[in-house]
């Protein structure tokens, strides 16, 4: 008997282009030096004005690192499968929604990591994954759905890319999202 060993996923590093926090300030006009709490109303008007200008730096933030998220395999299944929670599909169907995704994703500019550039091989693993850990299903006719009792897991998975989803179904791509890419199996 031989057994075969998984590796337990993939794990992929991106670097996006640093932000300069002077510029930042300059072109947002925002002021980030310190500030004294004194109760002046003036004072009171520019910590306001200073917290704004932190709000705005934290959105821009998270906007540059939720471009250039990369996308893996688990994560495109999973939302898949959360999409169609309620219905069995077959390999060629799951297959086919999850490939439609995936072409949408990239056509809007974001990263999917393709292990082995190899697709089919990447959607096996996303499966496999899912499957080892219970978290997809299968019935006696070969049929595949989310398993109903891990969804709080399937969500996990999913919900690292479902800034990404969103912004595919509304519209907006990953502009300006270059990075280098750091990858490798965990």
């Amino acid at each position: 008997m031989q057994g075969r060993l998984y590796r337990y996923g993939y794990a992929c590093v991106s670097f996006g282009e640093p932000l300069s926090l002077t510029e930042f300030a300059r072109e947002n006009d925002i002021d980030f030096s310190g500030h004294h709490e004194t109760g002046d109303p003036v004072e009171r008007k520019a910590r306001e004005a200073h917290f704004a200008g932190v709000q705005k730096l934290g959105e821009a933030l998270l906007g540059e690192i939720g471009a250039i998220i990369p996308v893996l395999p688990v994560a495109l299944v999973a939302t898949v499968l959360l999409e169609n929670e309620d219905h069995w599909m077959g390999d060629l169907e799951l297959k086919s929604r999850v490939f439609d995704l995936i072409q949408r994703i990239e056509a809007a500019g974001y990263h999917v990591h393709i292990p082995r550039h190899d697709r089919d091989y990447m959607l096996e693993t996303g499966i496999r994954m899912l499957k080892m850990r219970h978290i997809m299903e299968a019935n006696d006719d070969g049929l595949h759905r989310a398993n109903l009792n891990e969804q709080l897991l399937l969500e996990y998975y999913a919900n690292s890319i479902a800034h990404i989803v969103a912004a595919v179904r509304a519209g907006e791509g990953a502009e300006g999202a270059r990075h280098v890419e750091r990858q490798g199996a965990s």
